[in-house]
């Protein structure tokens, strides 16, 4: 395949990072539902105080910690990307990725990754992400020439992510 490049911004982010929005309404949905049933079981038993009461109110604070931590993490994720927005150059070669990261046009890192060293790939609607096995991934254009020759290499899908973002 021949050389493409990919701008690394908020866009690539968020469709990166979407499953954290969709935990964070989880978290509320549920948490809502918990406090309904404190509210529900306390009326019902005309005590507020009852054990397991508090054990379903502490349920509803967890989620809606949760909750909030996972906004938080999705918002610094997108503040932090459209700070320090970067180029990429890549190219799918026989055994690796050739992978040349740009910062202003200075070059900031460069290397193969090599295919056996990738854990899989995640879809989403513009990218396909490729997760390495050292906890990063790299974002590439989505296109069915990339999808069909990361499927020749014989990386899996996977249904979710959970690395850290490159540096």
């Amino acid at each position: 395949m021949e050389k493409r490049t990919i701008v690394i911004d908020e866009k690539v982010t968020k469709e990166f990072m979407a499953h954290l929005l969709k935990m964070v309404v989880f978290c509320f949905i549920c948490a809502v539902v918990f406090a309904g049933l404190y509210v529900l079981f306390s009326v019902l038993n005309n005590n507020w105080g009852e054990p397991l009461n508090i054990v379903i109110l502490v349920v509803a604070a967890f989620l809606v910690v949760a909750g909030l931590t996972f906004l938080m993490w999705y918002v610094k994720g997108n503040a932090q990307a459209s700070m320090f927005v970067r180029t990429a150059e890549y190219e799918f070669l026989d055994d690796y990725l050739s992978f040349i990261l740009f910062r202003k046009e200075e070059k900031i890192e460069e290397g193969k990754y090599y295919y056996d060293d990738m854990a899989g790939y995640k879809l989403t609607k513009n990218y396909v992400f490729l997760a390495l096995k050292n906890n990063s991934y790299i974002a590439v254009h989505k296109t069915d020439e990339v999808i069909s020759f990361l499927n020749q290499k014989g990386l899996p899908l996977i249904k979710s992510i959970s690395v850290k973002k490159r540096k």
